[in-house]
């Protein structure tokens, strides 16, 4: 009788296994389509961006020609967006990001421009990456989905959105340098 009761959960196991990969399959599909909705709107609202560059930067160009963008939500006071700063700066020098396909735009969402200038006085800033500040406007982190800080979006030339991330930690640095590094070689990164 226990072999009976052992086989059943087993084959139960199985059959709930097999019945998951099959939901997985039909619904994949359909949550890349509500994110490509989701994200419809988002290179027009780019374009609108009145940004004022800070730090290092002379001069910011959302329309720079690389394939891929990684656009990063920050502020000042956030210190998960610091280390995700220093994080693509050191990228930048040791995977080469900015030698291939790809470009690092950081926007400062702070409520002052003088707040994010002040960020840099301290610090060394990364002369790859454009560092900008946005002008604050009403509903405009709505429109972008910046919720929490840092957001980071993965984008193609023409500002489509591929991945989006929100907070920073260990797992997400990690992650996110084996997604960027895929874009630029086009392989699986193997650690």
């Amino acid at each position: 009788m226990g072999k009976k009761i052992t086989g059943t959960v087993l084959q139960t196991v199985s059959l709930n296994k097999g019945l998951i990969s099959v939901i997985l399959l039909i619904l994949f599909p359909l949550l890349s389509q509500a994110q490509l909705t989701k994200y419809k709107d988002f290179p027009k609202t780019l374009q609108t961006l009145n940004l004022s560059p800070v730090g290092p930067t002379k001069k910011v160009n959302l329309q720079e020609p690389s394939e891929y963008k990684v656009i990063i939500f920050w502020a000042s006071w956030c210190n998960f967006c610091d280390r995700a700063l220093q994080d693509f700066a050191r990228y930048n020098k040791t995977d080469g990001f900015a030698k291939n396909k790809f470009s690092v735009v950081a926007i400062s969402v702070d409520t002052e421009k003088k707040l994010a200038d002040e960020f840099f006085k301290n610090r060394e800033a990364d002369p790859s990456i454009s560092y900008s500040f946005l002008e604050p406007k009403k509903g405009l982190r709505d429109i972008l989905q910046v919720t929490v800080l840092p957001t980071i979006y993965i984008v193609d030339k023409n500002n489509q959105v591929l991945s989006d991330y929100r907070g920073y930690g260990n797992e997400t640095a990690h992650y996110l340098r084996k997604k960027i590094l895929w874009y630029v070689k086009n392989e699986n990164i193997v650690e």
